[in-house]
């Protein structure tokens, strides 16, 4: 409908943030530097920032730009529990673990990306 009548050529809103349509102000080329300084530096990021300001777009351009040889792990709940966020690691990472000891998860976790990483 708005499509038409603006003469647009895609639609300009969707449920899932699309890259395309991120405004670069210097804070978000800023943000977006420092996760892809994390990624280059194998090191664990955490983006934070207030409702609509554009941290689920950024991170999106961030997965766009990487190739296939990075596993990007994307947690949108905010609200899980420290356990249920260290099985929702293990789970994304196929650890073959299931247990209900947060310290049992971690040394999977640790199995895991310390196999992942000799393996390149």
């Amino acid at each position: 409908m708005y499509e038409t009548f603006y003469g647009f050529r895609t639609r300009p809103f969707s449920k899932t943030p699309d890259p395309r349509f991120l405004f670069m102000s210097r804070t978000h080329e800023e943000a977006l530097a420092r996760l892809q300084y994390a990624v280059e530096e194998r090191e664990i990021a955490v983006l934070t920032g207030e409702i609509g300001c554009g941290k689920t777009t950024l991170t999106r351009a961030l997965m766009d730009s990487l190739d296939e040889k990075h596993r990007v792990m994307f947690i949108l709940n905010p609200r899980l529990t420290s356990f249920d966020f260290v099985k929702t690691i293990s789970e994304r990472l196929q650890c073959s673990i299931s247990s209900p000891h947060k310290s049992d998860l971690l040394e999977a976790i640790y199995a895991k990306l310390y196999e992942d990483y000799r393996s390149g």
